[in-house]
């Protein structure tokens, strides 16, 4: 797995390796501090969410193909 800090500097975005399905992964997290929203997501499955709304504590869960990859 390798990651990096964008320019932005407010964000993650890391590329992993997958021997078993022999892909990669990229994986992505940013920080809007102006619209106050955090976006997420891998490949091209983006979530973001408002940070003004959300319940602090709540745990945030996304799943793909068919449940066989998850994240919480």
């Amino acid at each position: 797995m390798s990651c990096f800090i964008p320019d932005y500097c407010t964000g993650i975005e890391c590329c992993a390796d997958i021997p078993v399905l022999d892909q990669g992964l990229h994986l992505f997290i940013h920080l809007d501090l102006e619209k106050l929203e955090l976006s997420y997501g891998f490949e091209n499955i983006k979530n973001t969410m408002k940070l003004i709304d959300y319940v602090w504590g709540n745990e945030i869960q996304m799943s793909e193909a068919g449940d066989l990859i998850k994240f919480s």
